[in-house]
């Protein structure tokens, strides 16, 4: 019994070497997006209501999600065609009572809100990486429970987490805090939208939202930046309906 358990135990330490081995050596240093929330734009949104309060807030984007049981996501209003890319960002987890307390990274998300690839911490020092495809989550970080990996990298609450999501097209890898703790291949994923996912009842903070490309990427023609309109508010309506309704896939 002692060497099935000496065995078992050394499977998983290399699963999980396996999977936190750097595999994007592309260089990314191109700078796209440079937000630092000092002042008012039309790329990430104002919102104060009875289920959600998102302001800037002396150079920090302050999140507060209310509502109980469903999360919440804020899309950037800013196009782009990227493959290849590298986001660099900092979260901070903000006291609060609810066990479901996260927040999170989206990327290549459609805009129709049926894909999307997120990557979450929560306050127990927890990561968690999903695929959301045709409106269903998809867990990545499959060896943790529920999809959530434990790593003391990850700082608790009131503690700034830098996070960087390398990709090359199919190769992710993700570093928190300076190290990496995973690394995964999907083919044949689209280029698509930014943004954040908020859990439910749960406070944070954003330092900085920066995107950076291949040095030799041209942007083709210019990509503007859009209105606050209905059409955006429909379109973050139904990210979060398709989000609404894969976390209650998952959970149940």
């Amino acid at each position: 019994m002692k060497q099935l358990s000496c065995l078992y135990i050394l499977f998983l330490l290399l699963c999980f070497s396996s999977a936190a081995q750097q595999t994007v050596h592309k260089k990314l240093n191109q700078i796209l997006l440079e937000e630092s929330f000092n002042e008012l734009n039309d790329i990430w949104p104002v919102i104060t209501n009875d289920d959600n309060f998102f302001v800037f807030d002396k150079g920090e984007y302050f999140m507060n999600r209310t509502k109980t049981e469903t999360p919440y996501a804020i899309m950037a209003n800013w196009q782009n065609d990227l493959n290849s890319f590298s986001l660099r960002t900092s979260l901070m987890l903000g006291p609060a009572e609810s066990s479901y307390q996260s927040l999170g990274l989206i990327f290549r998300a459609s805009n129709d809100g049926q894909s999307a690839l997120i990557c979450d911490i929560n306050k127990s020092h927890r990561f968690r990486i999903r695929q959301l495809r045709n409106g269903t989550y998809h867990v990545i970080t499959s060896e943790g429970k529920d999809g959530w990996i434990k790593n003391n990298v990850i700082k608790g609450i009131n503690e700034y987490n830098d996070i960087n999501i390398k990709t090359n097209g199919s190769d992710h890898d993700i570093f928190i805090n300076g190290s990496i703790v995973y690394s995964f291949r999907i083919e044949n994923l689209e280029a698509g939208s930014f943004g954040i996912l908020i859990g439910p009842e749960t406070k944070g903070r954003i330092d900085y939202f920066n995107i950076y490309a291949d040095a030799l990427y041209i942007v083709a023609g210019e990509m503007p930046v859009g209105n606050n309109d209905s059409a955006g508010a429909n379109r973050a309506f139904d990210i979060e309906v398709f989000l609404f309704v894969s976390y209650l896939v998952i959970s149940n």
